[in-house]
C-alpha cells in the first residue's frame, strides 16, 4: 500500500482510506489522509477524518487542530461541529463543547449523535435534567441506540429516579447482554430501589463476565453491607481497592467499613493519592477527602481529619444543586397552610388504615435504630426509606396555585383525601403484605407529616431527635450522595433551625397521640423502656425480639447500616466535641434567634 500511495489521486486515496477504516486499519487510513493533506491542506474530508481518528485513539489534543480547521472550512457540517465539540469536551472545556453541540443540532435537528454528545457534556456540567432531555431525543431519533440508553439511565440515576433508570439499563443490556458497566449501573439502581437481591445478582453476573472489574466488586461490597453480610462486604471493598488502587471512591467505601490503625497500609496509599489530588475528578477528590477524614478521625487526629472533611464538603457544596432559600421558604409555607383549623376541619376524612408508621428526622438522628427495633417485631415490616409521599405530593402540579402542594390541602374533598390515603396504604401494603404495620423512614417525610395525617389519620408518626450538634456534625462527616444541605456548616445550621421550627409546628397542630418523639440519648440510656414505649405507641404487643434488633436479618440501606448490626452503644453521644474548635459557623447558626423571637434555638 505504501508504494501504491505514490500513484493514487486524492479522490482515490480518500476512497482507499475509507475502505481501510472499514477494515479496522486506522493507521494506514490516516497515512492516506495525511498524504492528501500534504498536497491539499484544506481538504475538508481529510481534516475531518484525521480529527476523528485522533478521537478514536483517545488523543483529543491531536484532534483539535484538524477539526477546528475543518469547521472553519465548512461551518455548516453538523458532524464536524459535533466532533469538534467532542475533542473540546475531552480536554475539559465542557462549556465550549456544549456550544458546538448546540450549533450542530441547530444545523441538523435530526442528528442523534449530536443530541447524545450534548447530553454527555451537560451531564459533566451536572445539568442532569437537560442531559436527560437530549438523551431521550437521541433515542427518539435513533431507537436502536444502546449507548444513549446507558447514558440516559446514568443521568436518571443521578436524579435518584432509579425506577426509570432500571428500565433504560435493561434496554441497553438487551442490545449488549455482556456490557459489564451497564450491569453495574443496573445493580446500583436496583440497590437504591430496594431490590437488593436482584442488585447482587447483577454484580455477580458482571464478575462472571469480567472477574477483574473493580466496580462490580465495589457494588458487591455495597449490596452485601446492606444485607448485613459485613465480612463479605469488607472483602468486596478490599478487592475493588486491590484492583483499582488509584480510584479514591473505592478507598472511601472501604474506609467506612473499618477502623484505622497508625501503620495501616491503606492510609499510606490514600495519602499518596492526595499528593496527586489535582489529577482526580472533583467527585473523586471529594471522596478521597472523606476517606482521609474517616481515617484520621479513627486515629484521633481530629484537626487534620476536619481539614479534609471541610475540603471534601466544599467540593460537594460547589457541585451540588441546592436552592437553600427555596427549601426554607417551602417549610415556612407548609406551616402556613397546615394549620390546626385545617386539620380540625378535615377530621374524619382519609383512609382509616393503621398500617403506616412514619419515622421522620434529620439524617443521623437515630431513625434507623428505631425502624430496626420495630422491624424486629413479627407483625412489622421495615420498608426503609420510601419516596412515596414525596412523589405523591408532586402529583399536585396544577396550573393554579391552589392545585399544587401544599395549597391543595385546602381544596381536597373528603373523598379525595380518602383516595389519596388509600393509595399510600396500598403502596406500603405491597412492601409488606403480611404485616400489620409497615414503616416508612424517609427522613425528609417530616415535610409531609400533616399531609399524611389528613390522608391516613390513624397512621402513627415517630420523630427521631438527637442533640443538634451531634446530628449536624454526623451529617457533615458522612459522605451523602445527594443531601446538599449537609455540605456547609452554616447552611447546615440554618437548615436544622428551619426543620426544628417545622417539627415544633407539627407538635402544636397534630392531635394528641398521633406523633411520638424519641430522643436518641434517652433511648440508648434506657433502651428497654423506650423500646417498649415505641412498640406500644404503634398499637402492638411487646415482643422481646425487639431488644435483639441487631440480629434481625433485613436489608438496611442507610448511613447507619453498620451501627444497627451491633448491640446498643453510647460512643457517638457528644462526638461533636472532637471538632468543637472548628464548628463556629454551625454553632452560630444553631444559636441564632428564630425569626420573630429572641428565644435561642438551642
Amino acid at each position: 500500500m505504501a508504494n501504491a500511495t505514490n500513484v493514487l489521486s486524492p479522490a482515490q486515496a480518500l476512497a482507499a482510506a475509507v475502505m481501510l477504516r472499514r477494515g479496522n486499519r486506522p493507521a494506514e487510513a490516516e497515512r492516506l489522509y495525511r498524504m492528501v493533506l500534504a498536497s491539499d491542506p484544506e481538504n475538508f474530508d481529510s481534516l475531518h477524518a484525521v480529527g476523528v481518528l485522533a478521537l478514536e485513539r483517545h488523543a483529543p489534543q491531536d484532534a483539535l487542530a484538524p477539526l477546528e480547521k475543518a469547521v472553519a472550512l465548512n461551518p455548516y457540517s453538523a458532524e464536524a461541529r459535533s466532533d469538534l465539540g467532542m475533542a473540546i469536551g475531552a480536554l475539559g472545556r465542557q462549556g465550549d463543547a456544549i456550544a458546538h453541540f448546540e450549533r450542530a443540532i441547530a444545523l441538523d435537528p435530526a442528528y442523534a449523535t449530536a443530541h447524545y454528545n450534548l447530553g454527555i457534556a451537560l451531564r459533566a456540567e451536572r445539568r442532569h435534567a437537560d442531559a436527560v432531555r437530549h438523551f431521550k431525543q437521541a433515542i427518539a431519533l435513533r431507537p436502536d441506540y444502546p449507548t444513549a440508553e446507558f447514558a440516559l439511565a446514568g443521568a436518571l440515576a443521578k436524579q435518584e429516579r432509579h425506577e426509570l433508570a432500571i428500565e433504560h439499563y435493561r434496554k441497553a443490556l438487551a442490545a449488549r447482554p455482556d456490557w459489564v458497566a451497564a450491569l453495574c449501573g443496573l445493580g446500583f439502581s436496583l440497590h437504591m430501589n430496594d431490590q437488593t437481591e436482584e442488585a447482587l445478582a447483577c454484580y455477580e453476573r458482571a464478575l462472571a463476565i469480567d472477574p477483574l472489574f473493580a466496580d462490580a466488586h465495589n457494588g458487591i461490597g455495597l449490596t452485601l453491607q446492606t444485607l448485613g453480610r459485613l465480612e463479605e462486604a469488607h472483602r468486596g471493598y478490599e478487592k475493588a481497592v486491590e484492583l483499582a488502587p488509584g480510584v479514591p471512591g473505592y478507598h472511601r467505601s472501604l474506609a467506612e467499613m473499618k477502623r484505622f490503625h497508625a501503620d495501616d497500609p491503606q492510609l499510606a496509599v490514600m495519602e499518596g493519592l492526595a499528593r496527586r489530588m489535582a489529577t482526580h475528578s472533583e467527585d473523586q477528590q471529594a471522596a478521597l477527602h472523606f476517606g482521609l477524614g474517616k481515617a484520621y478521625s479513627d486515629l484521633g487526629r481530629h484537626a487534620i481529619a476536619f481539614e479534609h472533611l471541610l475540603k471534601g464538603n466544599a467540593i460537594k457544596h460547589r457541585l451540588d444543586e441546592y436552592d437553600e432559600r427555596a427549601h426554607i421558604d417551602m417549610m415556612r409555607h407548609i406551616e402556613k397552610v397546615f394549620t390546626a383549623e385545617l386539620l380540625q376541619r378535615q377530621r374524619g376524612a382519609g383512609d382509616p388504615s393503621s398500617l403506616p408508621v412514619l419515622i421522620v428526622s434529620l439524617p443521623r438522628s437515630g431513625s434507623t435504630l428505631i425502624e430496626q427495633i420495630l422491624a424486629s417485631h413479627p407483625r412489622v415490616h421495615g420498608a426503609g426509606e420510601l419516596r412515596v409521599l414525596a412523589r405523591a405530593s408532586k402529583v399536585f402540579r396544577g396550573r393554579r396555585v391552589e392545585e399544587c402542594f401544599p395549597e391543595v390541602a385546602n381544596h381536597l374533598s373528603a373523598e379525595q383525601w380518602r383516595q389519596f390515603g388509600a393509595g399510600y396504604v396500598e403502596e406500603l401494603r405491597s412492601r409488606g403484605p403480611a404485616a400489620d404495620r409497615v414503616t416508612d423512614k424517609m427522613p425528609s417525610n417530616y415535610l409531609y407529616a400533616g399531609l399524611l395525617h389528613m390522608a391516613v389519620p390513624n397512621a402513627r408518626i415517630i420523630h427521631a431527635r438527637r442533640d443538634p450538634l451531634d446530628t449536624c456534625v454526623s451529617c457533615f462527616t458522612h459522605f451523602f450522595g445527594s443531601k446538599s444541605f449537609t455540605s456547609d456548616l452554616a447552611t447546615l445550621g440554618r437548615y436544622y433551625r428551619s426543620y426544628d421550627a417545622l417539627m415544633a409546628h407539627w407538635r402544636a397542630v397534630l392531635p394528641p397521640g398521633v406523633m411520638l418523639e424519641v430522643q436518641y440519648e434517652e433511648l440508648v440510656a434506657d433502651f428497654e423502656n423506650y423500646a417498649r414505649r415505641i412498640v406500644e405507641f404503634c398499637g402492638l404487643e411487646w415482643d422481646p425480639r425487639c431488644l435483639a434488633f441487631y440480629e434481625t436479618k433485613r436489608p438496611v440501606r442507610t448511613a447507619s447500616v453498620n451501627q444497627v448490626r451491633e448491640p446498643i452503644f453510647t460512643r457517638s453521644i457528644g462526638r461533636w466535641r472532637d471538632y468543637e474548635p472548628w464548628l463556629g459557623p454551625l454553632i452560630a447558626e444553631l444559636n441564632a434567634a428564630p425569626s420573630g423571637t429572641n428565644e435561642p434555638n438551642r
